[in-house]
């Protein structure tokens, strides 16, 4: 009798747990800023190029960097950071073997909302635009048996973008864990006047510190 009593009144003390207490015990919708590192790997293509002549498909390249969040209760967030990041593709003809290999600082501007969830792993998704600064862009691969390693003629400085992504968030004490996938599509021609524009999917991950929370 008296361990079914206990057993009740343990019971009664967990589903009597504020909404904050809750929270606060699997390390999930504490808002506040978070900032880590991120690594992923970039499938990279570029769009409006292909004819009967030249395919163009994609190629594999990297994106790391830095990005905060800003959490809020509610489950949205902002997310931005500073990213290198690997763009490009890669052209095939007769003879022809090429990969446009384009180097990018990127700075991404995100929205996005957490899922509710009660186990401190949540799915995620979000949005936004995206400015990167083209820091290289050359030709490299062979052509009619000769090796090709030259600069771009006319690389565009800017790069606009647009993201849209998701993932999942595990919840580590006072910092996350993220797994996510973006969808990019670039604005601007890689080269001024190509019609050639970036595209691709990055998947990666990242470890979120907590560098502060509203109680």
């Amino acid at each position: 009798m008296i361990l079914i009593r206990s057993i009740v009144l343990l019971a009664s003390s967990l589903t009597a747990q504020t909404p904050a207490d809750s929270t606060r015990a699997v390390g999930r919708d504490r808002p506040g800023i978070y900032i880590g590192p991120f690594v992923g790997g970039v499938s990279a293509e570029l769009s409006g190029l292909s004819n009967l002549y030249v395919t163009h498909h994609s190629r594999l390249d990297f994106s790391t960097g830095v990005q905060w969040d800003r959490v809020f209760e509610s489950g949205a967030f902002l997310r931005s950071g500073v990213f290198y990041a690997g763009r490009g593709g890669a052209t095939s003809a007769s003879s022809i073997d090429v990969d446009v290999v384009a180097r990018y600082v990127e700075f991404p501007l995100l929205v996005g909302y957490r899922l509710p969830d009660a186990v401190g792993t949540r799915v995620f998704v979000m949005g936004g635009p995206q400015l990167g600064i083209q820091a290289s862009c050359k030709y490299e691969g062979q052509a009619f048996g000769m090796n090709v390693n030259l600069n771009c003629d006319d690389g565009e400085t800017f790069d606009l973008a647009v993201l849209a992504g998701g993932g999942i968030s595990i919840a580590l004490g006072r910092a996350n864990l993220l797994f996510d996938f973006r969808l990019m599509q670039g604005l601007r021609d890689v080269e001024a006047g190509s019609g050639s524009k970036n595209r691709g999917v990055t998947i990666g991950a990242g470890y979120m510190f907590a560098l502060g929370h509203r109680e």
